[in-house]
């Protein structure tokens, strides 16, 4: 609609299209989404919310890692260096934990090669979709578990 606007954003804020940085966010929340739901409902007793938080997470933030390296051999090996950093340097408790840190290294990525555009997006998509995965994927807090075994105690005792 506005030409000359658009080709100054691209000038001032270089990254992918709005509606490729869409549907690729978009493609790899749903397919991650869907292998999370698998593994909640065949995993059972063994279900771990952070993995199915995780396995989305990573998925998306893989999505945006990608997008900012494009066909640079040069981005490619700064993002293993910075990825393995994270992996073997840093004291993470959980994968939940993990996939935060790299979410940031990624937008960190798409802002240090001036893709901006691609950072705002990809980090709203990202805080987005831990706010839904806290929710979707939880499980229940450990205090109701232990309150239950509490009762379930108590109705045999008497």
């Amino acid at each position: 609609m506005f030409p000359d606007l658009e080709s100054s954003l691209d000038v001032l804020l270089p990254g992918a299209t709005p509606v490729a940085m869409f549907v690729s966010f978009m493609a790899a929340f749903g397919l991650s989404a869907l292998m999370a739901y698998v593994y909640k409902v065949s995993s059972a007793e063994q279900y771990e919310p952070d993995i199915a938080q995780s396995q989305i997470l990573l998925a998306c933030i893989m999505a945006l890692v990608l997008m900012v390296v494009g066909d640079s051999i040069s981005r490619a090996f700064g993002a293993v260096g910075i990825l393995s950093v994270i992996r073997f340097r840093s004291n993470v408790k959980n994968s939940a934990e993990a996939a935060t840190l790299l979410s940031s290294v990624a937008v960190g990525m798409a802002c240090g090669v001036g893709m901006i555009r691609l950072a705002v997006a990809g980090a709203l998509f990202l805080c987005l979709v831990q706010v839904l995965l806290r929710t979707i994927f939880e499980a229940a807090p450990v205090v109701e578990k232990e309150k239950k075994g509490k009762k379930a105690k108590a109705e045999d005792a008497a």
